[in-house]
């Protein structure tokens, strides 16, 4: 059952696969008080040919995926310390790219503006679109931008999360020999209406504007590289890096309090995946090669498709690539197995919120709470299971 039968939020991911797809412009998009949009059917105009719930991620995506028992994954460092160093984990997007571009290729993903606007976009440039946004993004019309450059006979390299590769997939309704698609393991995120009053607030806090926000940062933390960590530049030219103890998003994010509701009953956290590839960071990977820190950028791929497994002979001469079975990466990663936990305490967020509650107090009490919780929940666990 999709959100356009049942108005359940839990149902909609906010691709607008459905909005791209209507002809007759019988679908807009509205965004509720937390900055999250979801379709809306103007019946006046609707001629009920239901391409929209065609498109559905969340009520077809099953039909688009691959057996992850056919799958064939590899742990994988690039070896140019650049590379890595401009990417979210080991370089395994960049590397991708350089071996697919071949003049005719464009590369479709998501990018950030110096607004801190998070969108899809197209172009020939794929290092637009490295490094992970923590962000819902707008997909901005990416589905017909991507089947435009497809029917001209481009190639065309799509990256994204697994709901949104999924809604493209489903949109063209039929394979092209000349699409590749990436998808990027997920935890779901925050709006960016979110992220944005955090930066807001940060800047209150700094008494200083931010002029650019880099997620997984490199640059050194307290003496060591922590790829969890953001990199903060103001316009007086200070520069921080900081973890999720002290960016306040970073905080927010990884706390649970406020992705999107459909994110906690995603059906696309399975090993079986969406994309002719899978990327991700290789979490654990230390328990089998201890020479390995996934804290600096360590890649995880998965070859889903027929389409790419060639693709491997070519990146194993740009990476140092390590030996992996798919069973002991989905092991490793609990994300291709289940949701992230679901923060107990988000109803009672969002209603500080919508009260207009201070920003980091509410999301720091909110967090207090949901540690206390954890921890009694923790000690209940112990003496029932002794």
């Amino acid at each position: 059952m999709t959100y356009l039968n049942n108005k359940q939020t839990k149902d909609c991911c906010g691709c607008k696969a459905c909005y791209e797809i209507c002809n007759h412009n019988a679908i807009v998009m509205k965004t509720d008080a937390l900055g999250f949009a979801y379709p809306e059917i103007d019946e006046n105009k609707c001629t009920h040919c239901n391409l929209c719930r065609s498109v559905c991620p969340f009520e077809n995506g099953d039909n688009v995926k691959f057996d992850n028992e056919k799958s064939v994954s590899v742990v994988a460092v690039h070896k140019d310390s650049e590379v890595c160093f401009n990417s979210s984990s080991g370089g395994a997007y960049s590397c991708l790219c350089e071996v697919l571009d071949d003049g005719n290729t464009y590369f479709a993903g998501v990018t950030i503006d110096e607004n801190f606007k998070v969108y899809h976009d197209i172009s020939e440039d794929y290092k637009i679109f490295r490094k992970s946004k923590y962000v819902m993004s707008d997909t901005n019309g990416i589905f017909k931008k991507v089947k435009a450059c497809l029917e001209e006979g481009k190639r065309v390299v799509f990256s994204s999360s697994p709901c949104q590769v999924a809604a493209l997939k489903l949109f063209l309704r039929k394979d092209y020999e000349n699409l590749i698609t990436v998808d990027v393991v997920c935890r779901g995120a925050p709006s960016q209406k979110l992220f944005d009053e955090c930066l807001k607030y940060t800047e209150k806090e700094e008494n200083n504007k931010i002029i650019k926000y880099i997620f997984k940062n490199k640059k050194p933390v307290n003496g060591k590289i922590n790829c969890r960590s953001c990199e903060i530049l103001f316009e007086n030219g200070k520069s921080v890096c900081r973890d999720s103890k002290s960016d306040l998003y970073l905080k927010f994010f990884n706390s649970y309090l406020c992705k999107r509701e459909s994110c906690n009953s995603c059906n696309f956290y399975t090993p079986d995946r969406v994309g002719d590839i899978t990327l991700m960071d290789a979490w654990h990977i230390e328990k089998i090669y201890p020479e390995l820190n996934p804290l600096e950028g360590v890649s995880a791929i998965m070859f889903n498709s027929d389409k790419v497994k060639n693709i491997l002979d070519e990146m194993k001469k740009e990476m140092n690539t390590y030996d992996i079975s798919t069973q002991k990466l989905i092991e490793l990663n609990r994300t291709l197995r289940i949701a992230g936990p679901h923060n107990t305490h988000r109803n009672l967020f969002i209603k500080n919120y919508l009260k207009g509650k201070d920003l980091r107090k509410n999301i720091e009490s909110s967090l207090k709470k949901s540690l206390n919780y954890a921890k009694i929940m923790a000690i209940k666990k112990k003496i029932f299971h002794k």
